[in-house]
């Protein structure tokens, strides 16, 4: 599961597969332009609804991740995507199960506690969320993007959901999409991903924006994993 690696090769599917063989060997990887469906079955499953207490002032529900650079504050869209939030804040709390990739057992534990940034591309974005730490994995189940069109990718610090593009159920021929657990924070404008990629919140302030800065900079391998791990020790939903 990941996201498109640069305007120049966004839409070619040859160019995603060699960018990501990384991914690709897992046949978990799908190029980033989500028109592209696969005849692999999924999972589906509606996220669950909650109410979280807001923000008094934004009317927004909002998440702080700590992570070891330093907090970054999040600001979520429930009024855009509320589908999508209601899954984040319920991974994120431990009040929505996910199967453990490793045992098959079902969880109530905090998803997002001690997982990585397994993927960071500078000048563009850095992704997590994934139980693997390779960017394959996911809590168990997929479920459809929610796009609002008035949300663009216009500029940095947005708040997404990695997918791994369009799949048809090859029993029912319905197609579903394939958000799961990952995420990413955009670091400058991605225009490219409109349409493609769920946007359901935004880094809230400038000291949680210094810290992506930092993380955008960490020095990484040929497959854009980090040298040095990136961690999120928890997420605290207020």
């Amino acid at each position: 599961m990941f996201i498109p690696t640069s305007p120049s090769n966004a839409f070619s599917e040859d160019n995603c597969t060699k960018k990501d063989s990384f991914f690709e060997r897992n046949n978990e990887n799908c190029c980033p332009f989500s028109a592209v469906i696969s005849d692999i079955a999924v999972i589906t499953a509606p996220a669950t609804q909650w109410s979280a207490k807001r923000d008094r002032l934004s009317g927004m529900t909002t998440a702080i991740m700590h992570t070891s650079a330093g907090d970054i504050r999040i600001n979520l869209f429930d009024d855009k995507a509320p589908e999508t939030v209601a899954n984040f804040i319920g991974l994120a709390n431990g009040s929505k199960a996910w199967t453990d990739p490793f045992t098959g057992e079902e969880s109530n534990e905090p998803f997002y506690n001690g997982l990585t940034f397994h993927r960071i591309i500078k000048d563009f974005m850095i992704q997590g969320g994934c139980p693997l730490g390779t960017g394959t994995g996911g809590p168990g189940y997929n479920f459809d993007d929610e796009i609002d069109p008035s949300l663009k990718f216009d500029k940095p610090y947005l708040f997404a959901m990695a997918n791994a593009g369009l799949r048809r159920d090859p029993r029912t021929g319905a197609v579903h999409g394939t958000n799961g657990s990952q995420f990413f924070i955009t670091s400058v404008p991605t225009p490219w991903l409109n349409g493609h990629h769920t946007i359901f919140g935004e880094v809230a302030d400038a000291d949680s924006r210094k810290v992506v800065d930092a993380l955008d900079t960490v020095a990484t391998d040929s497959s854009d994993v980090p040298l040095e791990p990136v961690m999120i020790e928890t997420v605290d939903i207020a």
